[in-house]
This record gives structure tokens, C-alpha cells and sequence, in this order.
């Protein structure tokens, strides 16, 4: 495993850490928050529950004086139970009053309109005790009954001492209050179902307004199982006010929801002294119920965080790997553009020409060597495109070619084909290589090797081993056949002189003499060609060169009916040559086209001056005529030794040979054009004087 993969999934790891830690925060401080927001609001509540059980308690104090005074003060019986009357009817929570002397003879009764006998009869057994206890207080303080139900109404006797002014005066007035609708704002503020509301009176006991099962709890306290219950009994008849909570045991104890309870208690003051106590247990099983909601989101956001990262490290490691991949491919393809580049600058660069393929015969890529032999449009083309100028029956050749290449697989090839694939006659060596035919790209490489020159350079090989042939024959000729000759000659001349030429047998001693002649040219030519020796030049003038020998030959131009024109170029530069060799070599090629000539035809001598490679300034000289001709097939071998079209016994086949050993020797160039039936035109390149001249000083 690498090293980027291994700190990736550190990464992860840790992230993972953290979506966990952040997320066991989250919902910790929302929980504390939560429970927070609770307590707090439970606060609220059980401080508003005491203001108002302390501002209807003191209502029901300031009501009991009130009545004492006008007890008190009432001139008539009649005016007293009026006034009592009154506030019964006015006040709702009022069922029944009375007045007590000091001796707790009731002095005078009033019930509300409601109150039946029997329950008047248990309402008056309550009012009577707490009178009796209120008798025995300083005026002014009140005394309370515990609850008592009368039907399904909770009730509670409270009881004024009056001060004692006369006998048989009212010394207590009692009143019976109806607690179900005194307490109906505690129920209204602890309506909610997961509130319970504890209100413990003067003396510690529970009031009708508290919850029947806490009640119930509170009768029955048992400190060992409910011990966070019972100090929140003990704290609230202590007076004290705080917060306690429930665990979920008790609370399932107290018949609450099966959840953490929250209790607030509030003591409630009372005028004149004591207190009553309120408290509210609220339940946090509905914020148990957001806290696992709030978990389950947390929780599945967390969980779709760790997914996301999950997928991001897998995503990670499969891109490192595909990244791994993909770099060696990338060097791998480097190292194979390298080396195809290094393969393309080798091909480009090879001095042969090389053309790319594909299997369907259309060019893909042409190397440098032959890009410029072959059109611009041929990227793409076809064979028969590329070489526009190359014979039909060639280009099917060299398809033909890479068509058994690929399908032997195996190099093609043909050695020394002749042809003009470039608009001119040439010698090739061609072959076809088939490469990765099982690749995506298949490809064949035609390769085409120009060997005109090593073809040339064979033939001229092939010449100059004549040429040791004739030396080696003509020196032998020479000392052999010329002194035995020479013998002849002079022994057909004595004996031509001594008989004359009216003899009979003077013609025949006369062909003797001229056959002998033409032997000993014959071996002269051959001494001639085998020993070529240095030319020594001068400045000549081609214009006169030219001149010159048009007249030698004009008699036999005239007796063959063929014209000899010369036309040369005015201020012609002159040549740099050997006179006699220059007239020889004029004088051969001229009677060659005399001898190719039908009566009535024209030879053309012709001199001008050619740009030949842009450094060299040399001459054009041509001899054209318009005669038979000479063979394409023949072509090749006019210039070798002993080689003639001409009839047997009318030439040597050695006035070319030594005709191009000439041109040759001087550092100029001889080309032949010729078509058979319209004629030939053969072209000699000369140096001028002043290149040979610049050449020889440079």
C-alpha cells in the first residue's frame, strides 16, 4: 500500500473519529439544553402556580375579614345574614357560611341554594370544628379545616376569630369554600398531560388539587423504593422551593410516563403565617422522544457523512490504484511515442525511401527521402496517387507486392526493377515488410532503393573491365598482327607499282592495300581507347569547334542529300578542352547521326550556355538529328566497347566508347534522348574555362 493511500485513510479514520465525537456532542449539549429548557420552565410554572394559589388564598383571607367586619359591625340580625348572603350569592367559590358566638353557639347559618340537607349537615360538622378551633385564637387569626369531600366536591372550612364586644355577640364567622373551584386555575396551568401538580396545605397534606396517584404516593411514602420522591415531600413541607429529579423507576412507581422526571416546588406563603406548598412533575419522555429523533437524524446525517467518507476513501484508493495504472501506462506510452520517434527519425533519415501503409494500400506516412519524389496529396492516397508518372502496370507491381506481403506475412521483395516511377527511367530494388499485421493498426512498409547509380557504376565496372580486355588485346594486336601487316603492306605496294594500274590484277593488289589499312585503323582505335591519356585544355571556342566541323563533313553530308545546320548562342563562353579531342568527339557523334539519317533529312549541331547545379557554369552541345533512331532496349549499351547497330563490317562499335572515354576524361557529362522511328539527340555538359579556371584555384 502506498504511501498517499495510507495517509488517506488516516484521513478517513480520523474524520470518522470526529463525525462520532461531534456527533456524541451534538446530542449531549441538545439534551442538556433540552432538560435545561424544562427545568427552566418549570421554574416558571411553579412560580406562577404559588403567585396564584397565595393571591386566591389571601382573596379567601381578605373575603373571611371582610365578612367579620360587617359581622361584627351589623346592627340587626336581619342586616348580618343579608350580608353573608350577599357574598355567598357574589362569590362562587362561597357554599355556605356561618357565625359562631364565643360559647361556639351558632348564631347564624346561610347555604348556598345548591347545598342539599346532607351535605349541609356534613359542610355545618366542619364548620363547627374549625370554629371551635378558631375561638381559641387571638381575633384577627384564621383557622383551616382539612379537605373533606361533599359529593364529588372537595371542600375546606375556614374560620375568622372575631373580637369579643358584648355577651351573645359573634365571636367566629366561618365559611365553607369549594376548593374544585378554587384551584381550577392550578388545573388549568397543569392541564398538559405530561404535568402532574402537588399542593400540600398547611399542615403537609395534599389538597384536592393534587394528582390523585401522587396523592395516593404521598399517603403511602415509602422512603427505601421512592427516595427522590420523599425528599421532595420533605423539602416542600419544609417550605423550601427547588428542583428534583425522578428517576424513571419512581417515576414508573408514581404512575407517570416510564422516563427521568422533572419536579419544581414553590412554597406559598400565608398571611397572618404558615405556607402551603405547590409543585409540578413533568415527565421528559417527550423530550427523551425529540432527543431519539433528534439522535436518529444526527445519527443517519452522521451515518451518511461516514458513507460519503466511506465512498470517498474507497474512491481514493481505487483512483490511486487507477492512478498508478494510468502513470505507467503514460510512461509506458512515453517510452513507446520515445521510441516510435526515435523509429520515425531513423526512417526519416534513411538515404532509401520509405512509405507507410495500411493493409488497404492507402499511405500513411512518407519519410523525408522520398517526400519530395513524391506528390504533396499523397498522405492518404493511394499508390496509383502518389506516383502520378509512374507507368500503370508499375503501380499494380508494387501493390501486387504488398499485397503477397501481407498475406505470406513475410518481406517481399524484387531486385534491380526497371522503371520510371518518377517520370524517368530508373533501376529499384523494392520491397514490401508487413509489421504488427495483429496490432489495432496493421501497417506494410515499402521500401524503394534507387540503385540507378550502383547500377551505373556496375556498368561502368563492367566497362572498364573491357576496357583491360581491349588494352591487353590491342597490345598484343599491335605487336603481333601490326608488324606482320606492316610486312603485307609494303610487299601489295611494291607489287602494286611494278605491274600498274592498267593490270588486271592492279584492283585486286589495290583492295589488299586498303583492307590492310582498315585493319591497322582498327588496331590504332583499340591502342587509342585501352590508353586514354590526361587531357591537356586550352580555351576553345564551341562556335568554331562546331564550324569546323561542319565543313570537314560537308562533301559527305552532300553526297548523303543530308543538310548540316550549327546554331550556337552569340558571346558563347568558351570551353575548356583538348582541340583535337573535342574535334574527334564532334566529328564521331556527328557522322553517327549522318549514319542515322535518311536522304532529305537535318543534322543539327547546337551550342548554348547551362546553369547545370547552381555553383558550375558548363555548355550544352547537342547533335540531334531526325533519323531511325535507336532501340529503348539498346539504350544501355551504346557506349560499351565493340558494341554497333550499325551492319556487320561497316563498324567497330568503338567510336562511342571512346567517344564517352573522352568526355569523360575531360569532366564533362554525355546523355543520349532517343525515340526509335523520329530520331536521337545527343547532349554533351561541357565545363566552361573560367569554372575549370576558378575550380583549379579555389
Amino acid at each position: 500500500m502506498t504511501r498517499p493511500i495510507v495517509l488517506a485513510l488516516a484521513t478517513l479514520c480520523l474524520a470518522l473519529a470526529g463525525v462520532g465525537v461531534a456527533t456524541y456532542k451534538v446530542v449531549g449539549q441538545t439534551r442538556a439544553e433540552l432538560l435545561s429548557r424544562l427545568e427552566e420552565s418549570q421554574r416558571r410554572q411553579v412560580d406562577e402556580l404559588a403567585r396564584l394559589l397565595h393571591d386566591d388564598i389571601d382573596h379567601v383571607g381578605s373575603d373571611l375579614r371582610l365578612l367579620g367586619n360587617l359581622v361584627a359591625d351589623a346592627p340587626t340580625a336581619a342586616d348580618c345574614r343579608d350580608d353573608i348572603s350577599a357574598a355567598i350569592t357574589s362569590v362562587r367559590e362561597y357554599r355556605f357560611a356561618t357565625v359562631f358566638d364565643g360559647d361556639g353557639t351558632m348564631l347564624l347559618s346561610i347555604a348556598d341554594p345548591t347545598v342539599d340537607k346532607a351535605q349541609s349537615a356534613t359542610i355545618t360538622g366542619a364548620l363547627l370544628a374549625v370554629a371551635a378551633t378558631a375561638v381559641k385564637l387571638p381575633p384577627g387569626e384564621r383557622a383551616a379545616s382539612q379537605p373533606f369531600s361533599v359529593g364529588p366536591t372537595w371542600m375546606r372550612a375556614f374560620a375568622l376569630s372575631l373580637p369579643a364586644r358584648r355577651a351573645r355577640r359573634p365571636a367566629v364567622v366561618a365559611i365553607a369554600v369549594d376548593t374544585n373551584t378554587l384551584f381550577a386555575k392550578v388545573r388549568l396551568l397543569t392541564a398538559d398531560n405530561a404535568s402532574r401538580v402537588i399542593l400540600l396545605g398547611s399542615r403537609g397534606r395534599p389538597t384536592s388539587a393534587t394528582d390523585p396517584q401522587l396523592a395516593v404516593a404521598i399517603d403511602n411514602l415509602d422512603a427505601a423504593t421512592m427516595p427522590q420522591y420523599g425528599s421532595l415531600i420533605r423539602a416542600m413541607r419544609a417550605g423550601e422551593s427547588g428542583l428534583v429529579h425522578l428517576p424513571a423507576a419512581e417515576a414508573r412507581r408514581l404512575d407517570l410516563a416510564d422516563a427521568t422526571s422533572v419536579a419544581a416546588f414553590a412554597p406559598v406563603k400565608i398571611d397572618g403565617g404558615g405556607h402551603w406548598s405547590v409543585a409540578t412533575v413533568s415527565s421528559t419522555a417527550v423530550y427523551d422522544q425529540h432527543e431519539r429523533a433528534l439522535v436518529g437524524r444526527v445519527g443517519a446525517a452522521a451515518l451518511m457523512v461516514s458513507i460519503l467518507l466511506i465512498g470517498f476513501g474507497g474512491y481514493l484508493v481505487v483512483t490511486q490504484r487507477r492512478a498508478v495504472v494510468l502513470r505507467e501506462r503514460l510512461q509506458a506510452s512515453e517510452a513507446l511515442a520515445r521510441a516510435h520517434a526515435r523509429t520515425q527519425h531513423v526512417i526519416d533519415h534513411i538515404p532509401t525511401g520509405v512509405i507507410t501503409c495500411s493493409v488497404d494500400g492507402s499511405i500513411l506516412a512518407v519519410n523525408h527521402t522520398l517526400a519530395a519524389r513524391v506528390t504533396a496529396s499523397a498522405i492518404g492516397s493511394s499508390l496509383a496517387t502518389a506516383f502520378p508518372d509512374a507507368p500503370q502496370a508499375m503501380v499494380r507491381v508494387l501493390e501486387a507486392l504488398l499485397g503477397a506481403a501481407r498475406a505470406s506475412e513475410q518481406p517481399q521483395s524484387l531486385f534491380g526493377e526497371a522503371a520510371a516511377l518518377f517520370g524517368e527511367e530508373g533501376c529499384y530494388n523494392l520491397h514490401a515488410v508487413p509489421v504488427d499485421l495483429r496490432s489495432a493498426e496493421p501497417r506494410l512498409l515499402l521500401v524503394i532503393e534507387d540503385v540507378s547509380r550502383v547500377h551505373a557504376l556496375e556498368s561502368q565496372l563492367l566497362r572498364a573491365e573491357k576496357l583491360v580486355t581491349v588494352g591487353e588485346l590491342a597490345a598484343g594486336m599491335a605487336h603481333e598482327v601490326g608488324t606482320p601487316l606492316g610486312v603485307v603492306r609494303g610487299r601489295a605496294e611494291y607489287v602494286l607499282r611494278k605491274i600498274g594500274a592498267e593490270h588486271p590484277q592492279a584492283k585486286g593488289v589495290a583492295d589488299i592495300v586498303d583492307q590492310i589499312d582498315h585493319v591497322t585503323r582498327t588496331i590504332r582505335q583499340l591502342l587509342d581507347f585501352s590508353r586514354v591519356s590526361p587531357a591537356v585544355v586550352q580555351r576553345v571556342s564551341v562556335t568554331h569547334a562546331l564550324g569546323n566541323v561542319a565543313e570537314l563533313l560537308r562533301f559527305e553530308a552532300e553526297r548523303r542529300q543530308i543538310a548540316i545546320d550549327v546554331e550556337s548562342a552569340a558571346e558563347l563562353e568558351p570551353a575548356s578542352a583538348d582541340p583535337d579531342r573535342l574535334q574527334q568527339v564532334l566529328v564521331n557523334l556527328t557522322k553517327n547521326a549522318l549514319d542515322a539519317s535518311e536522304p532529305g533529312g537535318r543534322v543539327t549541331l547546337r551550342a548554348c550556355r547551362e546553369e547545370s547545379d547552381g555553383v558550375r557554369t558548363r555548355l550544352r552541345i547537342d547533335i540531334e538529328d531526325r533519323g531511325c533512331g535507336i532501340p529503348a532496349a539498346d539504350l544501355n549499351r551504346i557506349f560499351d566497347p565493340f558494341y554497333t547497330t550499325k551492319k556487320r563490317g561497316q563498324g567497330t562499335g568503338l567510336g562511342l566508347a571512346v567517344t564517352a572515354q573522352i568526355v569523360r576524361n575531360h569532366g564533362a557529362e554525355i546523355r543520349i534522348v532517343s525515340e526509335e522511328g523520329r530520331g536521337s539527340c545527343v547532349s554533351l555538359l561541357w565545363p566552361t574555362a573560367a569554372a575549370e579556371e576558378r575550380r583549379s584555384h579555389g
